[in-house]
């Protein structure tokens, strides 16, 4: 086929059939611009992002006085030694400090901060997003290896996600849930990079803000 006009970008309602469209492939993630952006994550701070992507909320100009930043990550309390101990190892590396990690046995949950700066969180959310709704995948995350893409993946299921065992053929089923339109497509489109390569995205509901997409 020849192509006899530029690519150009078009809204979704507009698309008819027969029309063509590009769909990028990351299996080379070469050329695609991290700039401002977390380079050469490794696999340990990968995965805690991904994490953050699914347990993580940021405060920016909290409390009274206007002056609490902090990146945050929130768990069950059995947690504390797995999933956010982990998370709470790969960004301390990032941050250069401890954080500071409390649990809370009346509620079961466990919490791991970092404090920062008010400019590094401004730009954790500009980067991250901001509330379930809004979280959103960086455009810098393409430009990781596929084994930080896959460590990437792996965190976020660890945090919305499940893998259960399907008893009449013996094989194991992974699913997660996000309210995020965005995130859903993105872990999507970064799931063949992972151990989870055939997940589909289903939409469940309706225009409510609460709706779920479950990748399974």
């Amino acid at each position: 086929a020849q192509m006899h006009e530029r690519p150009r970008w078009i809204a979704a309602d507009y698309l008819s059939a027969g029309d063509w469209v590009h769909v990028p492939h990351l299996a080379n993630a070469s050329g695609v611009s991290t700039e401002g952006g977390i380079v050469d994550p490794g696999i340990e701070l990968a995965w805690a992002l991904g994490l953050y992507m699914a347990e993580g909320h940021t405060l920016l100009r909290a409390g009274k006085s206007k002056r609490h930043h902090r990146v945050c990550l929130t768990g069950h309390i059995r947690e504390a030694t797995t999933h956010i101990a982990r998370a709470q190892r790969g960004l301390s590396a990032y941050f250069q400090k401890d954080g500071i990690l409390s649990t809370r046995p009346n509620k079961t949950t466990c919490q791991v901060c970092f404090s920062v700066s008010e400019e590094q969180a401004a730009q954790w959310r500009e980067w991250f997003g901001h509330l379930a709704t809004g979280k959103r995948v960086p455009a810098f995350v393409y430009g990781w290896t596929a084994e930080e893409r896959a460590a990437f993946v792996e965190g976020w299921i660890a945090g919305d996600g499940h893998t259960s065992k399907k008893f009449k053929d013996n094989t194991h089923h992974t699913s997660a849930t996000t309210v995020s339109e965005q995130m859903a497509h993105a872990m999507l489109l970064l799931a063949p990079a992972t151990a989870h390569p055939h997940l589909a995205m289903v939409a469940a509901g309706g225009p409510r803000k609460n709706d779920a997409f479950q990748i399974h």
